[in-house]
């Protein structure tokens, strides 16, 4: 039979385990966060790159100063 003092070593081991798993959920779910954002970032700037892109070769085909354009559409005056 367990006296008390090992009752409490095993409830503050148990209490210790209980606190670093919870610690380490939040820590995945941090970084998840993160790499999520991070992919977002990704993606809006392939979106930005693709778009100029775009806009770059419509002041191309229609002799339109490519500068004043992409300025517009950065300030968005222009959408996709």
């Amino acid at each position: 039979m367990l006296n008390i003092k090992q009752k409490w070593d095993i409830d503050a081991e148990l209490g210790k385990m209980l606190r670093d798993a919870e610690k380490q959920q939040a820590d995945k779910q941090a970084l998840a966060h993160q790499e999520a954002e991070a992919e977002a970032e990704v993606q809006a700037a392939s979106m930005d790159e693709a778009f100029t892109a775009q806009l770059l070769t419509l002041c191309k085909d229609f002799r339109v100063d490519s500068g004043d354009v992409v300025a517009l559409a950065r300030q968005g005056f222009l959408s996709r």
